[in-house]
């Protein structure tokens, strides 16, 4: 079940825990009536070039694998989901109404997304979640305000448990019962774009970091989910941060630099020390820095002349660095299981202005030696609005991962 089932008005069910109690105990699909109005968060409709460039920038919203089978794909229209390791895929039912703008992946049967809904000169910001895979989703609160303030949310940081942390065009806000209520935290204002969310990094639900890169770089620590934030650092490490545990993090700086330089910290951020290059193209932009299950790094760099995207692995803590794909189209998503499985997921052309308008042609690729050979498993056809694999392309098994 989700928000509209049975395609009525999505805004035509209550809200209330015994409708989500009777909707969680039941197939039966539940009576249709009016939403309170304060669910949500209303704005008015104003298109700007802002709101579309960020769009823009983000076609496909992610890409996330729990195993070598069962995967998501999220992005501005929809949520699709494999079970064969990305050769086929199925649509969600029942957002055809909604826009989505983040999705944050707590494991792979836990979600939260973000989505808005445009009603006559008003649009409407829900934050939804769903503990099963996507069967039942449930509205994070029947009431979703952010401390009084009419800032509109964004973006999703960071969620665990009961605690979570989104932020709206200039703050960041904590919740510490599943979304019911926020408040805004002590970090100070900033203005965090989908890009940005490199600058948080969590190894627990409650141990976590935050790059200020407003005005002096600064990097924050929190110890209680976000709950409050000290100072720690003061300088410029980096853009994008990656802690791999409770003393040692990397950040990598790829703006105003010919390459992006590495740095390392082992003692939480309290000092750094520059590990060197990354053997990337010359001009690089927006890095992205994540760390693996296996401790391995993968490094995602952008770069605007020649449009483009490559994908770097390191399986030293970034000593070394292999490059494992290279792509024309600079908005192209990877994730990795590990050192040697992972997949690409390549979208539509950056110079379309009409992207965030509509779906792009997408396809989908594999590889499981480290990126030495990609597969294409599916492509997304826009214009039939569906998946299609080539009958003779390869399976992707279940082995065990190395």
């Amino acid at each position: 079940m989700v928000p509209d089932a049975g395609r009525p008005n999505p805004h035509r069910f209550v809200l209330t825990f015994a409708f989500l109690l009777l909707a969680s105990c039941s197939e039966a699909p539940p009576a249709a009536v009016k939403v309170p109005s304060c669910v949500g968060i209303v704005v008015p409709v104003v298109p700007t070039v802002a709101d579309l460039w960020a769009r823009r920038e983000v076609p496909v919203r992610a890409v996330y694998f729990e195993n070598r089978k069962a995967g998501w794909i999220v992005d501005n229209f929809g949520l699709w989901r494999t079970q064969d390791g990305g050769r086929s895929w199925r649509e969600i039912p029942g957002f055809a109404d909604y826009s989505f703008r983040d999705v944050y992946f707590e494991s792979a049967s836990k979600l939260w997304i973000l989505v808005q809904v445009t009603e006559q000169n008003n649009r409407r910001v829900l934050l939804l979640r769903t503990t099963d895979r996507g069967s039942t989703w449930f509205p994070a609160t029947p009431c979703l305000t952010l401390e009084g303030s009419f800032e509109e949310p964004r973006y999703l940081l960071h969620f665990s448990g009961q605690t979570g942390l989104l932020c709206s065009s200039k703050s960041v806000f904590y919740t510490s019962d599943q979304g019911r209520t926020w408040s805004k935290s002590n970090l100070p204002q900033t203005y965090v774009t989908a890009h940005d969310r490199s600058q948080f990094s969590f190894v627990s639900t409650e141990h976590g970091w935050f790059l200020d890169k407003t005005k002096v770089c600064t990097l924050w620590e929190t110890k209680n989910s976000g709950a409050s934030w000290v100072p720690v650092y003061e300088g410029d490490p980096g853009e994008a941060i990656q802690f791999i545990d409770r003393k040692t993090g990397f950040a990598v700086q790829s703006v105003g630099v010919r390459r992006p330089v590495l740095f390392f910290t082992n003692n939480s951020g309290a000092g750094w020390q520059e590990l060197g290059y990354v053997p990337v193209e010359p001009e690089p932009f927006r890095s992205e820095l994540t760390a693996l299950p296996d401790r391995t790094l993968l490094l995602g760099v952008g770069r605007r002349i020649p449009p483009g995207r490559s994908f770097w692995l390191s399986a030293d803590l970034g000593e070394t660095w292999s490059r494992v794909r290279e792509d024309r189209d600079e908005s192209a998503l990877a994730f990795f299981l590990n050192k040697s499985t992972g997949w690409v997921l390549q979208t539509g052309k950056m110079l379309d202005l009409l992207a965030p308008l509509r779906r792009m042609r997408r396809t989908v690729l594999f590889t499981d030696n480290g990126g030495q050979d990609w597969r294409a498993l599916s492509t997304f056809d826009p214009d039939t609005e569906a998946w299609s694999h080539d009958p003779n392309a390869p399976t992707v098994d279940s082995e065990t991962e190395n």
